[in-house]
């Protein structure tokens, strides 16, 4: 009853950083409930009021991005688009610049990650073929807009 209304929020942000946690370490304990996993942080990130809710809503999505590394392409392919979306939203609009740098860095290392760059461009803007072999002729950058 003292904490008032501090609580919730402090709720939410501990169980996201936990969660985030159990992403990055698990990999692919997690990967049944990467649905469910992404359907409750997408609408933190995007709409809560609460400033570090929406900090550690972003910060999951870059311990989920770290926990699967280079296989984030393959482990959750059917929601790439959306997670890309919802990143590049709150990296470009969101009010708070934690928000906005989370979500960039998730952004960065999605995509170094699985190496959907224009043109398979390593960020020293040297070719890297082996970027562009592991992408098998998918089209994935196309896929993301």
């Amino acid at each position: 009853r003292r904490c008032g209304e501090v609580l919730p929020v402090h709720a939410h942000q501990s169980s996201l950083s936990n969660l985030g946690t159990l992403c990055e370490v698990l990999r692919y304990a997690v990967h049944p409930f990467i649905t469910d996993i992404l359907a409750c942080t997408e609408p933190l990130l995007l709409r809560d009021k609460e400033e570090v809710v929406r900090r550690a809503a972003a910060f999951v999505y870059v311990q989920l991005v770290d926990g699967f590394r280079d296989d984030v392409l393959h482990a959750i392919p059917e929601h790439l688009r959306q997670a890309y979306n919802v990143l590049k939203q709150a990296a470009a609009q969101d009010p708070d610049e934690f928000v906005r740098g989370h979500a960039r860095v998730a952004l960065s290392r999605w995509l170094c990650c699985t190496a959907v760059k224009i043109s398979c461009w390593s960020p020293c803007n040297a070719p890297d073929t082996s970027a562009c072999s592991k992408l098998r002729g998918i089209r994935v950058h196309a896929q993301l807009r």
